[in-house]
């Protein structure tokens, strides 16, 4: 998805359709509300997955999170 459009990006953020990095002042209440769809939802293992690739994607998932309630919690 290609727009300048922060409130459609938002949109498609909520339904599941993109990701995108958006400014807190955009998704404030998504943000209080755990709204946002997760970056890495359920990545479980595949077969055939290289090792290194899956650790990857379980630390990046886990520093999403960190940051999501570290963000969430300055906002409350």
């Amino acid at each position: 998805m290609v727009t300048e459009d922060l409130i459609a990006r938002r949109g498609a953020v909520v339904h599941g359709a993109a990701s995108a990095d958006l400014p807190s002042t955009v998704v404030t209440d998504q943000l209080v509300t755990g709204e946002p769809a997760e970056l890495l939802p359920d990545h479980s293992r595949r077969v055939g997955m290289l090792p290194a690739v899956q650790t990857l994607l379980d630390v990046l998932a886990e520093r999403i999170r960190a940051a999501d309630d570290w963000r969430v919690s300055r906002l409350t």
